[in-house]
């Protein structure tokens, strides 16, 4: 009775913790959200789970490969299926894949050192997300959904370092969840696992405190391994070593880096007293690029090591089995972020903010067990109901943030794209009269153009038309530009909306007038002349930067 009285402790706190996505859950079947761009090609990628073309690989990364694995997909396949294979479905998928992570989450916490514990922890995990933004939290993009599962990847390492080896094979999920979703997590997760299982067997060996059989919980391990990397491995067999060869090919190339200084600087500045998970704001130069200036002190880190310090002398093999894998976590992190190549987003440095809240969490509490005779026990009776207390402000405004949240972190110009992206379906369906196959393409030096492009096909391909590249299909072809080029182009003046260089928006621009330019600008210009087109549907909206053009 004690102990089904103390497990209804976590299934509380997993409950309480939820009310925010709940709220999420019960509003996403209502949003009539357009997806474009990487949400649409999400959408499609997880529409395309339980057919002949089921995802075999991850979501495609501007570097021209996959992430490592399809695992994100398939978890959210059953939930788009049961509600209509609708993109209002993929808010709720996304809202549930954070659930599962958030109810593992807070079982693992507590399991691991109490309630208290438990609640400080979801409270400074709650606080951080609150400052990215609660519209994340149903965003459909891999980025967001790996985030809160990387939090329940470390609380598991915890768990597993201090022998609940039933957790083992939940950390080979979450692991792999969180590796499949987006690859730069590959050596965190990596390094992160191994120093937890080595924490177990030194612990095993020295002071034999663990009399749980493990070859059970390996072997079960072992099998989740199997399953969820099976589909990686059959790509690399079908196709010559695949997606995982072209990963291994890019990341063992020697392309420029970010450097060790650039990133001391980031988890510098997470671990500081104005870390980006306290809501402080992150210097970016623009479009989410970050500027990492100056030599950010890492408090957090200081007082973790001195946190690590007193556990060892203290013989507290808990409190030192927490503190190094978040001393691990930081330094395989300084190393993850040194190899990034190109500009570095926001969203690819996002788990810093769960190391550094873990990392602070964890410093205080082992320096509050430290305490000893009375003033350690008036303290820790302080410390518990200030920790209940900021776990009740993170639930309060996730909630309310829940209540008016947009969908993604720009909302509004995602939700004007995407409505222009709709207006002009009904023509498009019109217009291809009997045909049930059509293939759309754009220009591939156009952003603008490629997320219109994704937009459409998926909304396409909710309404029953088959989107492959077919003999048969009706080739359309997606433009984008101001109202008087798109005028000129119904009427076969104007080929393409010309960028001037790959990766920037699109713009129709006069002729440059540097050599080399001028001289890709006239090679592009010839190669393409030849090509006709007419106009199959114009946006029904005049301003609208969006046409359709079918080709012969």
């Amino acid at each position: 009775m004690q102990g089904r009285r103390e497990g209804g402790r976590w299934v509380a706190l997993a409950a309480i913790a939820l009310v925010p996505l709940a709220i999420l859950a019960c509003r996403g079947p209502w949003q009539q959200w357009v997806p474009i761009g990487d949400n649409a090609i999400m959408g499609l990628r997880v529409g395309d789970v339980f057919t002949s073309d089921t995802p075999l690989v991850g979501a495609y990364s501007k570097f021209g490969w996959s992430h490592p694995g399809p695992v994100l997909f398939y978890l959210q396949a059953l939930p788009y299926r049961i509600l209509g294979s609708t993109s209002d479905a993929l808010l709720v998928g996304s809202v549930l894949v954070n659930a599962l992570s958030v109810v593992v989450l807070a079982r693992t916490l507590w399991r691991v050192a109490g309630t208290a514990f438990a609640v400080a922890c979801l409270a400074c995990v709650g606080f951080a997300m609150w400052t990215l933004g609660t519209s994340w939290l149903w965003y459909t993009w891999n980025p967001n959904l790996a985030l809160l599962a990387f939090a329940c990847f470390l609380a598991l390492a915890w768990s597993v370092s201090v022998g609940n080896l039933g957790d083992l094979p939940w950390l080979a999920a979450f692991g792999t969840l969180v590796v499949q979703a987006h690859v730069g997590y590959a050596l965190v997760v990596i390094v992160i696992a191994t120093t937890a299982g080595a924490l177990w067997w030194v612990d095993r060996r020295t002071r034999e405190t663990h009399d749980v059989p493990a070859r059970r919980p390996l072997l079960v391990t072992l099998l989740v391994l199997v399953v969820l990397w099976a589909a990686p491995v059959l790509d690399a067999l079908e196709h010559g070593g695949g997606n995982l060869r072209e990963l291994a090919e890019f990341f063992l190339e020697d392309n420029p880096h970010a450097g060790w200084r650039t990133a001391s600087r980031i988890m510098g500045l997470a671990l500081s007293e104005r870390g980006p998970w306290l809501g402080f704001a992150e210097p970016v130069k623009f479009a989410d690029v970050l500027d990492p200036r100056g030599t950010p002190i890492p408090w957090g880190l200081l007082l973790l090591v001195g946190a690590t310090i007193l556990a060892v002398r203290r013989r507290d093999v808990l409190a030192r089995n927490l503190c190094v894998i978040c001393l691990v976590a930081i330094a395989v992190g300084l190393v993850s972020l040194s190899r990034i190549v190109g500009d570095i987003f926001v969203y690819m440095v996002f788990w810093t903010r769960v190391i550094a809240a873990f990392s602070w969490v964890v410093a205080i509490w082992t320096l509050l067990r430290g305490l000893r005779g009375d003033v350690g026990v008036r303290v820790r009776h302080f410390a518990r109901p200030l920790a209940f207390a900021a776990g009740a402000v993170a639930l309060t405004l996730l909630c309310v943030s829940a209540l008016r949240a947009g969908i993604g972190p720009w909302a509004e110009t995602s939700a004007r794209q995407g409505e222009e992206v709709a207006s002009i379906v009904p023509d498009i369906v019109e217009n291809l009269g009997t045909s049930s196959h059509v293939h759309l393409s754009s220009d591939a030096q156009s952003f603008y153009a490629g997320t219109f492009h994704a937009g459409l096909e998926l909304l396409l391909a909710q309404q029953g038309f088959d989107t492959d590249d077919t003999d048969d299909a009706v080739e359309l072809e997606v433009v984008v530009g101001s109202e008087a080029i798109l005028q000129r182009r119904a009427a076969g003046d104007v080929p393409i909306a010309l960028s001037r260089a790959p990766g920037r928006d699109p713009r129709n621009v006069p002729p440059p007038h540097d050599g080399e330019e001028l001289s890709a600008y006239l090679d592009r210009l010839e190669s393409i002349a030849p090509r006709k087109f007419h106009a199959l549907v114009r946006a029904r909206d005049p301003a609208s930067p969006i046409a359709v053009y079918r080709t012969p």
